[in-house]
């Protein structure tokens, strides 16, 4: 006879901690007055847009890629991030200011292009 137990008590409250963060940061993000995006991948397409960001870019949806939201920014910002991805080292950007002078984009805030364990973003 084999009788196998397991305490699922850690785990269970591991869980609701890690959902109880999901719901925080979801919460920040969402409520934010600063337009905040996430990028994936080698053609920078928004995995994330919170509502701020689509109420400044309404065609800033999931899906659609960076080039084709922010166009007066693809000269400044698109190599900055070229080489975050080439290089796996995450840099500070200083504020930019769109080419185009009709995009209604003034600058861009800086900040740190990496994940919270240090991994650069976007992934290649």
């Amino acid at each position: 006879m084999l009788a196998v137990s397991r305490d699922f008590t850690q785990r269970h409250r591991l869980a609701e901690q890690l959902e109880r963060q999901h719901r925080l940061l979801t919460s920040i993000v969402n409520e934010s007055p600063i337009g905040i995006a996430v990028l994936d991948g080698q053609d920078f397409v928004h995995s994330l847009v919170n509502p701020a960001l689509q109420r400044l870019a309404p065609i800033a949806a999931m899906g659609t890629r960076f080039a084709e939201v922010w166009p007066g920014l693809v000269e400044s910002i698109l190599p900055v991030l070229e080489r975050v991805v080439q290089t796996g080292q995450p840099e500070q950007c200083a504020d930019v200011v769109a080419a185009d002078p009709e995009e209604e984009l003034i600058g861009v805030p800086r900040g740190i292009l990496e994940h919270a364990d240090g991994r650069a973003v976007p992934e290649a």
